[in-house]
């Protein structure tokens, strides 16, 4: 009766990844990214009912504890641990980095289930003094003990060859600039829809020590200074990838996916805002710059997978912008002079064209963005629901001639036309005197070959 039920769980639970997983797949194809929302926010309830407790048939998975790999080769890890007692008792995992011989970095969410059952530990993130590297005291470290789990697989065909360790948390902190950049830029948007403890850990690091696994005896500092040296800044425009375990679970260890840097804000360029699709659990999970001659290297960490702003989604992903985070801790640590270059990556030449025709909409309550499609009659075009309270509200276009001072040129717009509510392509052509049109903006360039499947 005990193999029906497994077998019964078994069949259910693969049967509703696989709805899951087609129906992501095909949600861009039929009605786009709400049912793609919906169906990403059905698996990670599934993957969380049905996989909260460890497997107790683990024969198909072979497991190694060695030496994981050389100092600063970075890749993308599973860390996870068993909370609560009996039959109480759940699985969490989210992603890290393994950043050295036996050490990982992680971000702070990895504690979330942690800290509605013991107030100590919330305790303790609480008074992280911001920019300080604290060692975790011993009666809270015993409960961060953690499963580390890398898949060394060199060819995606290949069956998964996980290698585990287990690690325990040993030191903390708390971004400095990442919680100026959350208080300040983003202090209305909301990071978890189900609790707000979210956002008391996004600017938290946790560094972890793997256990009964040969290391080379260097301190956190040491180890904090050899990674800094290999990281960069991105520029906006550039291609990075993403490698992390979607929903915390083994199945899907050192997943990928590739988008592009939308755009670094916050104090010190703290954040990377990008378009590559993650999901809970991808948190911690490495992301890396992709040079031209397809060379990797780390640049951030995934922080924030999901978003959203006056309660709608917005279709980003939050990194931490490694370069800076670590500056500023290392710094507050006494060590000099990090990095002799500048390691900031210049921003792709179809970013630094398109700062030169995008500009700002605002009508009323709405905004958004137009390009400016003839400067010698000063055509623009944005989107019909941009300008929709036109004309009862008067239309503002500006334009950032500056972007790092905030500096910028700003006139009045008429509506020419505009898509009626209701009907297709959502189209609205505004018209501004040339005479006031910034010097610095000019056409932007249409494409006359046509769009081909991949690009």
């Amino acid at each position: 009766m005990a193999d029906r039920m497994f077998e019964l769980r078994a069949f259910y639970v693969s049967t509703s990844y696989l709805s899951c997983i087609v129906a992501i797949a095909i949600a861009p194809f039929t009605i786009g990214h709400f049912l793609r929302r919906c169906t990403v926010r059905l698996f990670y309830e599934l993957s969380t009912k049905f996989l909260s407790e460890p497997l107790k048939d683990t024969s198909s998975l072979e497991t190694r504890t060695e030496i994981f790999r050389p100092a600063m080769e970075s890749t993308g890890v599973l860390v996870s641990y068993t909370y609560g007692e009996g039959r109480l008792s759940e699985s969490y995992g989210s992603s890290g980095i393994l950043i050295d011989h036996n050490w990982i970095l992680t971000h702070g969410s990895l504690m979330k289930p942690a800290i509605f059952r013991n107030t100590s530990i919330l305790n303790f993130v609480d008074l992280l003094t911001p920019g300080e590297i604290i060692e975790i005291p011993e009666n809270i470290s015993c409960q961060l003990n953690f499963q580390i789990s890398e898949d060394r697989a060199s060819d995606p065909e290949e069956p998964q060859d996980i290698h585990q360790a287990e690690g325990c948390a040993v030191a903390a902190w708390k971004c400095p600039l990442l919680k100026d950049t959350l208080e300040n830029v983003f202090l209305t948007w909301s990071f978890d829809k189900l609790s707000e403890s979210n956002r008391i850990l996004l600017p938290v690091f946790l560094l972890v020590q793997l256990q009964d696994i040969q290391g080379n005896g260097s301190t956190v500092r040491e180890v904090l200074e050899r990674l800094h040296s290999i990281l960069v800044t991105p520029g906006r425009g550039q291609n990075i990838e993403v490698q992390a375990t979607p929903f915390g679970n083994p199945v899907f260890i050192h997943s990928v996916a590739r988008g592009v840097v939308s755009n670094i804000i916050g104090s010190h360029k703290s954040v990377i805002l990008t378009d590559a699709n993650a999901v809970p659990g991808c948190e911690g999970g490495p992301v890396y710059m992709i040079r031209n001659n397809s060379e990797k290297i780390l640049c951030g960490m995934v922080i924030a997978p999901l978003s959203w702003c006056r309660g709608e989604w917005v279709d980003y992903t939050f990194v931490a912008n490694l370069k800076p985070s670590l500056e500023r801790i290392l710094e507050n640590h006494g060590t000099q002079e990090l990095i002799e270059k500048d390691s900031k990556e210049q921003d792709s030449k179809l970013a630094v064209l398109l700062d030169k025709s995008v500009l700002v909409v605002k009508c009323g309550a709405g905004w958004g963005s137009g390009i400016l499609l003839d400067k010698k009659t000063g055509t623009i075009l944005t989107c019909s629901h941009v300008v929709k309270e036109a004309p009862r509200s008067r239309i503002k276009v500006l334009h950032r001639s500056n972007c790092e001072k905030g500096g910028g040129t700003s006139t009045w717009a008429r509506l020419i036309y505009r898509t009626p509510d209701g009907k297709p392509y959502d189209v609205a052509v505004l018209k501004v005197d040339p005479g006031e049109i910034s010097p610095t903006l000019v056409d932007i360039a249409i494409g006359t070959d046509p769009v081909q499947r991949g690009e």
